[in-house]
């Protein structure tokens, strides 16, 4: 059963030396809020008896791509202050540290019409929002920095007055990041987890070409490696999930993490790819996280692995899914619009909350389809439908919803055969092309025949007509060409060297 908890991190601060004199002041404590909220589908409905095992794949209707903007990144950086950057580029350029110190070009002024004292309190306040905004948006960005648990900070600063207003004009900060100890016992024990997590993310295998089979594959592979834990009591009463169980380093070191986890782990095998993704902080039942990627037309999508990941079943109602998604073995009558929250607050009770953008309201490529198990992939824009070598027959491949039906050409030709999928409600039809990856000569299996064929197309262009079947078929590369780098993944594909999702 996964369960949520939100445990909460003081934020230390300390002020710093005013001129030769050393002055504290007291502040609110703003609680770091963890996410560790997961959900089991032990206490859900089923809309039938045995959870679906099968791979989810989303197929569309019409639809309006805008492929211009689809590579461009989503970095919360943009939305800081000019001051904020500054903290934000302090922290990143110091790298694994336990200090840094903010650059300042020009004192910064805090007034009061009361007294220093109180220009003083809103210095607190004003630098403790900027250094929440600066390292929020930092780590969320890149979870490499995994280790920020807590921090204090200090100021040096000036005073003066108009006669009318009382001025503190800081002129320095410091800032001290503060460690969860029952995860990392210093600093020296933090770089060694930095490079682990490093040389595990570089090396974690992602299969694939297109994004949306990148995406499954890193998707498969995070629920794979992870199991979230068990909520556990320490020996002082409190409650916790285990070392590094709201890190990434949970995820690729210890095997264990909640959704924070699955959610930055997935974020940098994202990143490595170059897909744009980015965590959202929010609420779905409890404190949880999960993920926003950009697809390749353009749009935002949800995928929550944490979800997704159910022991002995791996689901996909949440991957790829939109704001009016309904969820089938979830909460399937609800939109997903009302079940995850984004909230953008890491640390509760100050003003920064970070935006993020507009979801797609539909799934994917509007419809799921739910197929057995093996190498089935969905280009959404070109209308194609691939199959892995091994099928032999499409018969028991598909599944649609109750409102949609499906028929084919064939489902014994496995190259050329054409998919429609009717909206029983709209009366509306999408076509998709079938091509078994591989099958160059359209036979409806993969052999040396096909090998030749496309080493033959690299030279000649006339020998597979473009954008039929057969040259999905043999572009293994997706780049649009069939050349010698396809007979390269060809060979690589029919012995097994390689694997598409």
């Amino acid at each position: 059963m996964k369960k949520y908890s939100v445990k909460r991190i003081a934020v230390l601060i300390a002020l710093g030396i005013i001129m030769s004199s050393l002055s504290l002041f007291a502040s609110a404590v703003p609680p770091k809020i963890y996410y560790s909220y997961g959900k089991s589908v032990e206490s859900l409905d089923f809309y039938s008896e045995t959870p679906m095992t099968g791979i989810g794949s989303q197929v569309g209707f019409t639809k309006s791509y805008t492929t211009a903007s689809a590579d461009t990144p989503y970095k919360f950086y943009d939305q800081l202050t000019d001051f904020q950057k500054g903290i934000y580029n302090s922290f990143t350029d110091a790298g694994v540290s336990e200090k840094f110190n903010v650059k300042i070009t020009s004192p910064i002024k805090c007034s009061s019409t009361v007294s220093y004292d109180d220009a003083k309190n809103n210095a607190v306040n004003a630098l403790m929002t900027d250094v929440i905004a600066g390292l929020t948006a930092a780590c969320e960005d890149n979870p490499y920095y995994f280790w920020v648990n807590g921090f204090r900070f200090g100021y040096n600063y000036s005073k003066s007055t108009d006669g009318t207003n009382f001025y503190i004009s800081i002129v320095a900060v410091s800032v001290t990041i503060t460690l969860d100890t029952d995860s990392y016992s210093n600093f020296s024990d933090v770089k060694t987890k930095y490079e682990k997590l490093k040389t595990a993310v570089d090396t974690a295998p992602v299969n694939g070409v297109s994004r949306y089979e990148k995406l499954r594959s890193i998707h498969d592979y995070i629920c794979k490696i992870n199991e979230y834990p068990e909520q556990q009591t320490k020996d002082d009463g409190s409650t916790w999930y285990g070392a590094m169980a709201h890190e990434p380093t949970g995820v690729f070191i210890n095997g264990s993490a909640v959704c924070e986890g699955y959610a930055e782990a997935f974020k940098l095998l994202c990143d490595r790819e170059g897909i744009p993704c980015i965590t959202v902080l929010g609420y779905a039942g409890g404190p949880h996280k999960w993920n926003y990627v950009k697809m390749d037309d353009g749009n935002w999508y949800l995928i929550d692995a944490t979800w997704n990941d159910q022991g002995a079943y791996t689901f996909y109602n949440y991957f790829l899914s939109g704001s009016e998604t309904l969820a089938p073995n979830f909460n399937s009558s609800t939109p997903d619009v009302s079940v995850h929250i984004p909230q953008g607050q890491l640390y509760s009770g100050y003003e920064f909350t970070l935006q993020y953008p507009a979801l797609s309201s539909e799934i994917y490529g509007t419809v799921m389809l739910f197929f057995s198990p093996g190498d089935v992939a969905v280009d959404a824009r070109q209308s194609v439908i691939y199959v892995g070598k091994e099928k032999t027959s499409l018969n028991y491949t598909f599944a649609s919803p109750s409102n949609y039906s499906l028929s084919f050409t064939s489902t014994s030709v496995l190259t050329g055969t054409k998919l429609s999928v009717n909206n029983k409600d709209s009366d509306i039809t999408k076509e998709y092309l079938i091509a078994m990856r591989g099958d160059a000569d359209g036979s409806s299996s993969v052999t040396s025949a096909d090998y030749r064929k496309i080493v033959n197309s690299s030279v000649t262009t006339a020998n597979i007509q473009k954008n039929s079947a057969e040259y999905y078929a043999a572009d293994l590369n997706h780049d649009g060409a069939i050349d010698g780098f396809d007979a390269l993944a060809w060979d690589l594909y029919y012995n097994d060297y390689i694997k598409y999702n």
